[in-house]
């Protein structure tokens, strides 16, 4: 009669317990044979040498890294000395240009930020001055965000936002 640790054993039973039994002592066999023979010293010897070259290498990596930071070191503590520029200095020595009244100015930002409108883009124009005149006679107290005005031969359009 087997045992509760008997029947649950992982170990096999049977024609095929004999069999990983003879296996088993086979490789032991081998196992003890390649032991008790001698081994050479120079077995490991390549694989001491990458090691020993990968650490040199390793270590003159590190040295150069080290040397670099304490090449960069008085770059960097050094004092930084500011030289003015010199289109910096000749604006600050030459005279100061006479005030333009406010309207002169704004009428200067007018031209700078208004553009010509390109020929392909002129139907929006032309729409935009349509949406600017329907806006202006159905909200007369509100004042319109954008408008659109001719100059010249070619149009421009000029957005104004009021806040």
């Amino acid at each position: 009669m087997k045992t509760q640790f008997e029947q649950n054993s992982l170990e096999p039973a049977g024609e095929l317990a004999s069999t990983i039994r003879d296996f088993r002592s086979a490789m032991t066999h081998v196992a003890d044979r390649e032991t008790a023979r001698p081994v050479s010293a120079d077995w490991l010897a390549p694989a001491r040498r990458r090691r020993r070259r990968a650490r040199q290498t390793m270590m003159l990596s590190w040295a150069c890294a080290a040397l670099l930071c304490l090449a960069t070191l008085p770059i960097s503590l050094s004092p930084h000395r500011v030289v003015p520029q010199p289109a910096v200095a000749a604006a600050t020595t030459a005279a100061a240009p006479a005030p333009e009244s406010d309207s002169a100015l704004l009428e200067q930002v007018d031209t700078n930020v208004s553009e010509t409108v390109p020929s392909p883009l002129e139907p929006l124009a032309e729409l935009e001055t349509w949406n600017s005149d329907s806006t202006s006679t159905s909200a007369s107290n509100t004042p319109s965000r954008s408008s659109a005005r001719t100059a010249g031969s070619g149009s421009a359009l000029t957005s104004t936002e009021n806040h």
